[in-house]
């Protein structure tokens, strides 16, 4: 499946008519001629659900902001990854919680459950990829979402 229309279709929730509040600066930076991946599209758009809504959570307190969402390839030990990055100008993820910001039960909101970001990194695992944190406290947070381009040769394979 094409990583662009994942970010594409997971957007289209959130546009002015449907909920993305207007507070919300939105920007997209999608890379052209990103090779697809192997995933199940209900699954990453959960994934893409899940990440967004904590974005603008994040940023509600002030009601202002920027949410970034964009694709890339990049290589990490000899293996090619799609990208998705989703970042938000909230308050960012504490210190002394961004070690276990996917283990159960954690959370920086006072209503969350904590089990978000465990169901993300759980779905991200079963795609064989990975999830990283970037964030400064007082200056958002990055969730990087990183999977493997499908095989294109699938055949090779013994």
């Amino acid at each position: 499946i094409s990583v662009n229309s994942l970010v594409e279709d997971a957007l289209s929730l959130y546009d002015r008519e449907r909920g993305l509040p207007e507070w919300v600066d939105l920007k997209t930076t999608l890379s052209s001629d990103l090779p697809a991946i192997s995933a199940d599209p209900d699954l990453m758009f959960q994934v893409l659900q899940n990440l967004i809504l904590n974005a603008v959570e994040a940023m509600e307190s002030t009601r202002t902001g920027g949410l970034v969402v964009s694709t890339s390839q990049v290589c990490l030990r000899e293996n090619k990854y799609c990208t998705i990055s989703v970042s938000d100008e909230g308050d960012g993820v504490p210190e002394h919680l961004r070690d276990a910001i996917f283990e159960p039960n954690v959370t920086t909101r006072e209503a969350g459950s904590g089990l978000g970001l465990v169901i993300v990194r759980d779905i991200v695992h079963k795609h064989s990829g990975h999830i990283r944190l970037h964030s400064q406290e007082g200056e958002g947070a990055t969730f990087e979402v990183l999977l493997p381009v499908a095989d294109e040769n699938p055949g090779d394979r013994e």
